[in-house]
């Protein structure tokens, strides 16, 4: 199904995603993955779906991603990867979503997010790293910029989330 632009695969049981299952859906805009038992992405998984918008991940089994999962999907808007197990969000993990709007990382394990995550995606309104204990407690929250309201715990703007990233941020140049 080329023309295939929404898969909902939510509660499904799944446990496996294989690197191919999305490689004939190049039309693919919206991904629903939401509450399987997946313990890994494959890092080619959407390189044949530059249409990609809306990624749904979370309540699943994740504990990490690779570097260049989104490295083909310019369109990107929004990611959850929430409540998984993710000790680290890759450095370059968003390096080629210039439109990217939203990021959802809330309750996982994250220990370190790198200080300059976020500098390559200018349209970035919201970040939320809320229920990440291990992250300093400025960062362990949610950054809105363009909202009147965060809708989650904490706020400020993306500048107050870069600027505190750049004092207690990871350097992560050695990735």
């Amino acid at each position: 199904m080329p023309n295939l632009k929404r898969i909902d695969l939510d509660g499904n049981y799944l446990t496996e995603v294989v690197e191919d299952l999305f490689a004939s859906n190049p039309a693919l805009e919206f991904l629903n993955f939401l509450n399987n038992r997946v313990t890994a992405v494959p890092e080619m998984l959407f390189s044949n779906n530059p249409e990609l918008e809306v990624v749904w991940f979370s309540g699943n089994k994740l504990t990490a991603l690779p570097q260049n999962l989104f490295q083909e999907n310019r369109n990107l808007l929004f990611v959850d990867f929430s409540r998984n197990f993710i000790k680290k969000m890759p450095r370059y993990l968003f390096r080629s979503n210039f439109f990217l709007d939203e990021v959802h990382f809330e309750a996982n394990t994250m220990e370190r997010v790198c200080r300059d995550q976020f500098r390559t995606n200018p349209n970035l309104r919201i970040v939320s790293l809320v229920g990440n204990g291990e992250l300093p407690e400025l960062i362990e929250r949610a950054y809105c910029s363009g909202f009147k309201f965060c809708y989650s715990y904490g706020g400020g703007p993306i500048s107050v989330l870069l600027s505190l990233l750049n004092v207690y941020g990871d350097s992560c140049y050695q990735l």
